[in-house]
This record gives C-alpha cells, structure tokens and sequence, in this order.
C-alpha cells in the first residue's frame, strides 16, 4: 500500500512539472505574440502615417497640375487672341500700303 502511495506521490510531482514546465512555455509563447502583436500595430502605424504622407504628396501634386492646367489653358488663349490680331494687321497694312499708292 505504501509503495501504491509513493508511485501515486511520485506521478503527481511529475504532472506538477510538466504543468509548471507547460505554463513557463506557455507565458513565453503568450509575451512572444504580444511583441508580435506591437510590432505588428508600430508598423501599421507607421504604414497608416506614410499613407497619408503620400495622399498629402497627390494632393499637392494634383493641385500643380490643375494650375499648370490653368496655366496652359490662358496662355493658349493668349496665343490665339494674338494669332486672330495678325490677319486684322495684315489687312491695316495692306489697306495702308494701297492708301499710300493712290496717292
């Protein structure tokens, strides 16, 4: 009875270690994810901050295209009122240059 006793103390105080030995695994295993977990969130962080940095970037760029748009647009307005006022002085020159033959 007594050696029944000494086997059953002897299994016990190695289910004890291995369930010690378990949760020292365990908890490393659990503060391993966690550092996963942060580093996963910094990045995530840092990938949400340079996503806006570059949204900012498109901003700033769609703006320059829109005034070089602008830009375009009147100078090419310019370029055409001015292309109209060549044939108007064309036509003062001939009419000029007759006028003067006459006379």
């Amino acid at each position: 009875m007594q050696s029944t006793l000494l086997s059953i103390q002897e299994t016990m105080l190695k289910i004890q270690e291995t369930i010690s030995k378990n949760h020292v695994e365990m908890r490393g295993d659990i503060n391993k994810l966690v550092n996963r977990v942060e580093m996963i969130q910094q990045t995530m962080e840092k990938n949400e901050a340079r996503i806006q940095s570059v949204e900012v970037g498109l901003d700033n760029v769609v703006k320059k295209v829109d005034i070089l748009h602008i830009t375009y647009i009147v100078h090419i307005k310019q370029l055409h009122r001015k292309y109209l006022e060549f044939p108007k002085l064309g036509s003062l020159y001939t009419t000029l240059v007759e006028q003067k033959q006459r006379e």
